[in-house]
């Protein structure tokens, strides 16, 4: 019946069939498993695979960010040696990985305090972070900038970083922005403050500030006592 249908000879297909041995069961069983762990095989390679691929796209994002986002981020080993710093840190600190690595090495780090007082390594942010093992922002922190020789103010958060069953930090990073500007701008506030408060205590003019919502007095110059006989 197979060689009228498929219009062949009886040899042919006898023929054929003795170049085809029927397989066992279990060498049927064999293959099928075979081709299963191939299968599993090439799954697993395909999967790590994407999974690398993702990986190094995740880096090259995050590597970007790094090096372009505004504020200045520096990667601590435990002993305070800088590892790696994005260029918004060479541009704020004036200084490049090799010259930071060079003064971070062995603690020379020298900052000033908010009121201009040189500040111990001990006591710097990264240092208090990596000993207390938790984040830390501290206030303001002076770094001299040798290239345009003038002193730079940064505030930030440092981050350490520890491994899974352990409680001391092995890295830490440091984000920080460049607040000069906005401390100067302060200063200058400040200045225009103390100014018109003189000029107000001097004049010979009553003068007093008054919060018309609650309608209280927020500042009343002396004349006010001199003329009125009022307090403040």
């Amino acid at each position: 019946r197979l060689a009228e249908k498929f219009e062949v000879s009886t040899d042919t297909l006898v023929a054929a069939a003795r170049r085809h041995p029927r397989r066992s069961p279990e060498m049927v069983e064999e293959a099928r498993r075979s081709l299963h762990n191939a299968a599993r095989l090439i799954g697993l390679m395909v999967e790590r695979y994407l999974a690398q691929q993702e990986a190094r796209e995740a880096s090259e994002r995050y590597r970007l960010l790094f090096e372009t986002m505004d504020q200045g981020v520096v990667f601590m080993d435990a002993e305070g040696q800088v590892l790696d710093a994005n260029p918004a840190t060479f541009r704020i600190l004036g200084r490049n990985l090799e010259e930071l690595a060079r003064d971070s090495e062995g603690g020379r780090v020298e900052a000033l305090d908010e009121e201009g007082h040189r500040l111990p390594f001990d006591q710097l942010p990264a240092a208090r972070a990596m000993r207390e093992a938790r984040r830390f922002a501290g206030g303001a922190i002076g770094i001299h900038n040798p290239v345009d020789d003038q002193i730079h103010w940064i505030r930030g958060e440092v981050v350490p970083l520890t491994r899974a069953g352990e409680s001391r930090p092995y890295q830490l990073y440091n984000v920080f922005w460049d607040v000069t500007a906005q401390r100067e701008a302060e200063k200058a506030l400040r200045r225009s403050e103390r100014f018109n408060r003189r000029i107000a205590e001097v004049m010979p003019n009553t003068l007093y500030v008054v919060d018309l919502a609650t309608r209280r007095f927020l500042y009343i110059n002396p004349e006010v006592q001199t003329q009125l006989g009022l307090t403040p």
